[in-house]
């Protein structure tokens, strides 16, 4: 992040701090990109909804629609969520190689954050599994307690999973006549935000 001038002896920023900064600027602009979207939905279904990146082993909110169906306590921006336990997460994680899968989860913490928490490595990686088949996940207040959330991918020109966005609701909310309007919902804006970020649905 700093490097010193071998022959002054001064001290002078470092690319890794440039190279972070363009990662900054990068996750602005899918902000931008994304945010419409957002407020679209927040104004449609009353719900919360929250676009999430993922940075090492967590995931990291950089944006959130306040709904007005209720208050979800534990998601603002710029704080970190587990990738275990929540939706965002499992959905960051899903679709990427074997290898790099296995490598992010090399001495992982599952830990539990309410009672329905799902607690170990299989238990997860059948979890994501599932996530892949149907393109995008649940979480049934694993994370917070009275709190479901439904996450879904958005992708880029190469067809990777860049970030997530979720639509958070009170647990009694989630039932299946609202799943079944939400989720179509939820693809068909995640398909659009990916298209716009070149994705290419004919492509892979």
């Amino acid at each position: 992040y700093i490097q010193q001038d071998a022959e002054s002896g001064k001290y002078r920023l470092g690319l890794k701090l440039f190279e972070r900064g363009n990662l900054a600027v990068h996750n602005l602009d899918i902000r931008t990109v994304v945010r419409k979207y957002l407020l679209d939905l927040s104004m449609k279904t009353g719900h919360t909804l929250h676009l999430v990146i993922l940075d090492g082993k967590e995931g990291v909110y950089i944006d959130k629609i306040e709904g007005t169906s209720g208050t979800v306590l534990y998601s603002r921006i710029g704080r970190r969520a587990p990738i275990h336990s929540t939706a965002v997460g499992k959905v960051l994680v899903a679709f990427k190689a074997k290898e790099e899968l296995e490598a992010l989860l090399e001495d992982y913490s599952f830990n539990k954050q309410t009672m329905k928490t799902i607690d170990n490595k299989v238990g997860f990686l059948e979890e994501l599994e599932k996530v892949k088949e149907q393109g995008y996940a649940i979480d049934e207040e694993e994370n917070e307690p009275g709190i479901c959330c439904i996450a879904i991918p958005i992708r880029n020109h190469t067809g990777q999973v860049i970030a997530a966005f979720s639509l958070s609701m009170p647990t009694p909310q989630l039932n299946k006549e609202q799943s079944d309007r939400i989720i179509p919902m939820m693809q068909q804006v995640g398909e659009k935000i990916s298209i716009g970020l070149g994705y290419n649905p004919s492509d892979f």
